[in-house]
């Protein structure tokens, strides 16, 4: 059996599938790539996104961190499983990974909520002939007229979520449906490193506003599955790494608004595969602060 993994060290995602082989005690080679000169043997064995971390087992790639992180959970669960025996604990524990890594973000909101206006976003209009309309266009003031009959005023109540006091959207329906989380941890947090100002102060704070519903969900369980690290845990975990990045260059504390979450963190670290496979903070921040250089903020 030959296990290599390829990877970079400042990589959250890449500290994921590390953990998870040194949980479940399993021998591995670590190959670091350069993102910067991707290596034949990176794009060979991922050729569809052509990053890391790609996980090879017996010249098998395995691409895509949580998905490593399972088949790893699969193939060698005898010593420590991450997922919980239920089955619908296991779903709950696939839906909380998911909402860590979430790429759909608040552009994919704003979309639906254009739909649902009756708008298209993100598509030019082309100049028309004089005369020139199509049926849709022909079609517009009789479909707004049906959905305005099909609203039932004063029958809806605005559902109560954990996202906060942001109103439901409404469908052209009439029926309202709660706003989905303002998703995941790495892309607002990206933002307080890469963005200034307004950006900058929307990423962070849905940072926090994604690190407060996990807090909410871990509750006063020591870890998010329950008595023993899983598989919640390993998806969130590596970004403790990055945290100090993070508050240095957005000024919070993330301690100061999610206090219990960072308890969580400083109880994760106490395994010897999260400490082993996690790196410094300030090697994470050393490489951030290169990183804002190129992009001419520093």
């Amino acid at each position: 059996m030959v296990v290599t993994l390829l990877d970079t060290r400042v990589s959250p995602f890449g500290m994921r599938v590390r953990i998870a082989l040194e949980e479940n005690g399993v021998k591995y080679e670590y190959s670091e790539q350069d993102l910067r000169n991707k290596g034949p043997m990176l794009l060979e064995m991922n050729p569809v996104y052509k990053k890391v971390p790609v996980l090879i087992h017996n010249g098998k790639p395995i691409c895509e961190s949580l998905i490593a992180v399972q088949y790893i959970d699969e193939v060698w669960n005898n010593k420590s499983p991450l997922f919980p025996s239920d089955p619908y604990q296991r779903a709950q524990s696939r839906f909380w990974a998911d909402f860590v890594d979430n790429k759909r973000g608040a552009d994919d909101l704003e979309r639906r909520r254009l739909t649902w206006q009756g708008q298209a976003p993100y598509q030019e209009s082309k100049p028309k002939k004089a005369g020139e309309e199509t049926k849709k266009e022909a079609n517009k003031g009789a479909s707004a007229q049906a959905q305005s009959k099909n609203k039932l005023p004063g029958k809806t109540k605005p559902l109560e979520t954990s996202t906060g006091n942001r109103s439901p959207i409404t469908t052209p329906t009439g029926k309202q449906e709660p706003e989905t989380p303002r998703p995941l941890v790495y892309f607002p947090g990206r933002k307080t490193w890469t963005k200034k100002g307004n950006e900058l102060e929307a990423g962070k704070n849905g940072l926090i506003e994604s690190l407060k519903l996990l807090e909410g969900e871990l509750g006063d369980k020591p870890y998010f599955e329950g008595d023993k690290l899983g598989y919640v845990d390993v998806a969130l975990i590596p970004f403790y790494s990055w945290f100090h990045g993070y508050e240095t260059f957005g000024n919070f504390s993330i301690e100061a608004e999610c206090p219990k979450l960072i308890a969580w963190c400083k109880r994760c670290m106490q395994n010897e595969s999260v400490s082993k496979s996690l790196p410094d903070p300030q090697e994470v921040y050393a490489f951030l602060v290169e990183r804002r250089k190129k992009l001419g903020l520093e």
